[in-house]
C-alpha cells in the first residue's frame, strides 16, 4: 500500500483502519499471503495504526537524493 492520506478534516475517523482492513481483505481473497506497506518514519499515527492491525518493521531504507 502506497501513498494513503485523508483529508485533515476526516482524521480519527476510522477511516484509514477501514480502507487499510478492506484492501488486506481483497488481497487475502485474491489469494495473497502476505501484505506489505511503507510508512515514513516520522508518521507514528501510520505506524500506529498498522501496529495496531498486526503490521510490523521488517526493514528500513533511505531516499538518496541528489543535491542540485
Amino acid at each position: 500500500m502506497f501513498w494513503i492520506v485523508s483529508d485533515p478534516e476526516r482524521r480519527h475517523q476510522g477511516l484509514g483502519r477501514r480502507l487499510t482492513v478492506a484492501l488486506c481483505q481483497a488481497g487475502l481473497e485474491a489469494g495473497a499471503e502476505t501484505a506489505y506497506l511503507q510508512a515514513e518514519a516520522d508518521n507514528e499515527p501510520a505506524i500506529n495504526l498498522y501496529a495496531s492491525l498486526g503490521f510490523r518493521d521488517v526493514y528500513q531504507y533511505w531516499y538518496r537524493q541528489q543535491a542540485w
